[in-house]
């Protein structure tokens, strides 16, 4: 994974405390963990590109601990491991560390805004497999069509409905903005415009949020567009943060494996 050295380095010399302290890996990562907070917080508020000032964040462990209360997590864990089906190893930067948080961000921002068990599901499969089409990791405006093309025989039991606004979003999720939506209609009709919309939105402030793992410093906000999607910004620092230390937790955090 890609991340600014100088902060890795931070992160581990703030807390006082060394992995050779620890008995295991996990105990050294719950710890680090809960030194979290105050460094991330503070690094966020200096960066220069992060314009907009919110006086709430969502901290990753906090959102983890309510989203596991909630009933609708065990489909969250479903639809994660359904993503054993790819290979995702020949892409380091597009792989399956970055599509389980774009897919993890969607699912916290779904029950954030509180929408319904469809919406929700469309919103997580948009984060994990808006990236199948890649054949590479550098830049490709083709492989959002590429992965829409993918996506019926995946998951027939969609209905036309939802499988069009699926396609539409994932399609249209690597142009830069402005864009044209009306890209949307090769999959949809005009019925289905403010669902399409959401779902579109919702993955690309997802995708953008982890842009943090290609360099902190250079972060910018520009693509997040509404107030749940910026709270997410201290959440998505957190995860590229710890994750980046110890790649073994998306096991135990997003497989329960």
């Amino acid at each position: 994974m890609i991340y600014d050295k100088k902060h890795i380095e931070l992160f581990e010399g703030s807390f006082g405390i060394k992995e050779s302290d620890f008995a295991s890996e996990n105990e050294y990562a719950s710890a680090v963990c809960e030194r979290t907070v105050g460094f991330s917080r503070a690094v966020i508020d200096g960066l220069p590109n992060v314009k907009t000032e919110i006086d709430e964040m969502y901290e990753l462990f906090a959102l983890l601990k309510e989203l596991k209360s909630d009933e609708r997590w065990g489909l969250f864990v479903k639809w994660i491991r359904e993503t054993d089906r790819f290979d995702f190893s020949m892409h380091p930067v597009h792989g399956f560390p970055h599509t389980a948080r774009c897919g993890f961000y969607q699912f916290a921002m779904g029950i954030k805004l509180g929408v319904d068990e469809k919406t929700l599901r469309l919103m997580v499969l948009a984060g994990l497999y808006h990236d199948i089409g890649r054949t590479d990791d550098e830049f490709d405006v083709v492989h959002g069509r590429a992965a829409a093309l993918m996506l019926p025989s995946l998951f027939p039991e969609l209905s036309k409905d939802e499988l069009s606004i699926l396609q539409a979003a994932v399609h249209t999720h690597c142009f830069p903005e402005p864009y044209d939506e009306s890209m949307w209609y090769e999959y949809i009709d005009n019925r289905l415009t403010d669902e399409c919309r959401f779902v579109a939105e919702s993955l690309r402030a997802a995708d953008s949020l982890d842009y943090m793992r290609l360099g902190i410093s250079g972060y910018d906000d520009k693509y997040l567009h509404s107030d749940t999607a910026r709270k997410m910004i201290l959440c998505a620092f957190e995860a590229n943060l710890l994750f980046a230390k110890f790649p073994e937790i998306y096991k135990k955090v997003f497989l329960q494996r």
